[in-house]
């Protein structure tokens, strides 16, 4: 499986459209892979901040700059 294959499939588990054969290859990818193991935490990352009005944006936004000033 190609590098572009991999991070396919893995954004498929990611997104719940993976059939089992498919997510037994890539988490078997995953586990000799340490960048698709760090891929794969930046991806739920993502997921998380784009499912909590309280990550995503929003008054957030302005605390961090506001922080980071």
């Amino acid at each position: 499986m190609n590098e572009a294959d991999k991070l396919q499939l893995l954004s498929a588990l990611v997104d719940g459209e993976c059939e089992r054969d498919q997510a037994a290859q890539v988490t078997a990818a995953w586990r000799d892979d340490v960048e698709l193991r760090t891929r794969w935490h930046a991806y739920q990352l993502i997921g998380d901040a784009l499912r909590s009005d309280d990550l995503a944006g929003g008054a957030g936004d302005a605390v961090f700059l506001r922080s980071l000033r």
